[in-house]
């Protein structure tokens, strides 16, 4: 995916850099520099939505299970995983700007922009996402992705191509 968790596992993989540790600087780098230029109301809203999200994601693993996932996967297809991952998380985005809010990263970045000239947030987090997602042509294939034999530009191509269908799905 794009967005600071794609540029985050980009740095890992390029430098080493924990993922964990760029995403909550870049966020909280972001999330000042929000706050200043938006509002400490955009700022308080912003938080709640980065801790719900966290405490979500602590959750939702327990909810439903992992068994269920890879065989909805396997039974629909990559691409419809995409797409709805793409829905669900568009929802959350959506909630959370619609009440002055944001759930971090490039939505920040999109709202700054917005902020100062007349372009729509999803065209400016489009652009940010895309610019991230392609970038990852670059990186070399993780070790538990790779299969002997396999295409390599095929299968960064085709890696490429599901972060922007699910980017343009969730900006939608």
């Amino acid at each position: 995916g794009g967005g600071v968790s794609g540029f985050a596992s980009i740095l890992m993989y390029a430098t080493g850099i924990p993922m964990g540790a760029t995403y909550f600087v870049i966020n909280v780098l972001l999330l000042i520099i929000g706050t200043k230029i938006l509002g400490t109301g955009f700022g308080g809203k912003t938080i709640y939505a980065i801790v719900m999200t966290s405490i979500m994601l602590g959750i939702m693993p327990k909810i439903i299970p992992a068994d269920f996932i890879h065989e909805f996967a396997l039974s629909n297809g990559k691409l419809i995983c995409t797409f709805l991952g793409g829905a669900i998380a568009g929802l959350g985005i959506g909630l959370s700007i619609s009440q002055g809010g944001s759930t971090g990263g490039t939505d920040i970045v999109a709202m700054i922009v917005n902020n100062y000239k007349d372009v729509s947030l999803g065209k400016v987090m489009i652009i940010c996402d895309a610019v991230i997602i392609a970038s990852s042509y670059f990186l070399p294939i993780p070790e538990q992705f790779y299969v002997e034999g396999m295409d390599i530009v095929d299968f960064k191509i085709k890696r490429i191509l599901y972060g922007l269908c699910m980017t343009v799905s969730y900006t939608a």
